[in-house]
Formats: structure tokens, sequence, C-alpha cells
């Protein structure tokens, strides 16, 4: 899809398993609503330890995988 510029629509894109769910434009908002709301319940230091594991994995350089050392996780050892 990216190299050749290709579009999928959300039901392709469920049906090929690259999201898992889709929603109608009525349904988006109170969908992604409801989604804060449960993040927010969670503990927030593990919500902030997951934020900073998604955007490690972001920066990793597979070209040579497991070369980069993670640098935004936060030190816990103390």
């Amino acid at each position: 899809m990216i190299l050749t510029s290709a579009t999928m629509t959300g039901e392709e894109l469920e049906l090929a398993g690259l999201v898992s769910r889709v929603f109608s434009d009525e349904e988006v908002l109170p969908a992604a609503i409801k989604c804060a709301q449960k993040i927010a319940e969670r503990s927030s230091p593990v919500v902030k330890l997951a934020k900073c594991a998604i955007l490690e994995g972001k920066l990793l350089q597979f070209s040579v995988p497991f070369s980069k050392p993670p640098t935004m996780l936060p030190d816990l050892s103390a």
C-alpha cells in the first residue's frame, strides 16, 4: 500500500486485520471518547510507560534489528 499508494476502505482494512474496528461517521467521536475514558481510568505511570514503548518502537531501525538501545524509557531502577 505504501509503495503503490493504493487506498483501502475501512472495511477492507478490517478484513485484512490492519484495524480492529470500523466506525461510521456518527460513531467515531463517541467511540473515541469511550476509549479515552478507559485509558484515563488506568494507572498513569503504566499509561506513560506504554506510550514511551510505542514511541520507542517507532524509532527502531529495522535495517539492523535491535541495534538502537532504548532512549526514551524512564529509568525504573531507583
